[in-house]
């Protein structure tokens, strides 16, 4: 049997968990506007802002960008928490999350549905990122190392999850979401769940533009023993867990 991406023109849900993103969440639905691929939604869940987001949202909520663009403001309980609700309403066979001050390449959809359907045995495509500070100027680009699970167990390899685009099925055969009890690796752990039953596959080019700035989550001085210690509960449920060597 083919695969559904060689045979037709999937949906792409692009996913923004927001929260007082003012500074560039437009930069960002914007360039999911001006992708080359015209079959996505684009679900902004907001967490109820209360900089100047709501304000951008509320543009983007009429009548010329109905189907394209669906804005949701509701209070949530942080990023993995906003991305779980919108996952739900989200109806894309294809799915990113693509976080608020991140911006995507113009071909980055057209990018994704042409190596899936090359690639139909692949739960998910990555591809590189070209990190941009707050300002949108160049820092560096950064090539993505070619997929290994022994790697990504020993956290020797860092998938960009803003340049990660996975089948729906997988998502729904892995768990669907990322575990919000998880301060700042739920992306970790989706790619372990994955990785664990599926091959993944990295492919070469610049998928998004990364943005490295003063409010960046990366930029948390106790971002590695956080990490470390955020591992342990990881690895603790993924092997404790009946379903693990199934």
């Amino acid at each position: 049997m083919k695969s559904k991406l060689l045979i037709s023109k999937p949906l792409v849900s692009i996913i923004t968990p927001s929260y007082n993103s003012g500074r560039f969440i437009e930069k960002c639905i914007k360039s999911v506007l001006a992708q080359d691929y015209s079959n996505i939604e684009h679900i902004v869940q907001d967490g109820v802002s209360t900089d100047q987001t709501k304000r951008i949202l509320k543009k983007y909520q009429k009548p010329q960008y109905k189907g394209r663009i669906k804005i949701f403001l509701e209070p949530d309980k942080g990023p993995a928490y906003g991305a779980n609700k919108a996952f739900i309403k989200s109806k894309g066979d294809v799915i990113l999350v693509l976080n608020a001050d991140d911006m995507l390449v113009p071909n980055a959809c057209s990018w994704a549905v042409k190596n899936l359907a090359r690639n139909p045995k692949i739960a998910a495509i990555y591809g590189d990122v070209q990190i941009i500070d707050g300002k949108g100027d160049d820092i560096k680009t950064e090539i993505s190392s070619p997929y290994n699970f022994a790697k990504l167990i020993c956290s020797e390899l860092v998938i960009p999850a803003q340049a990660t685009f996975i089948r729906r099925t997988v998502f729904e055969n892995v768990g669907f979401y990322f575990d919000e009890s998880l301060k700042n690796c739920g992306d970790y752990d989706l790619w372990l769940r994955v990785g664990l039953k599926y091959p993944i596959k990295h492919v070469n080019g610049i998928v998004t533009n990364f943005r490295w700035h003063d409010k960046s989550l990366t930029r948390n001085v106790h971002l590695i023993e956080d990490f470390i210690d955020q591992k342990k509960l990881v690895m603790d449920k993924l092997f404790q867990n009946p379903k693990t060597s199934q």
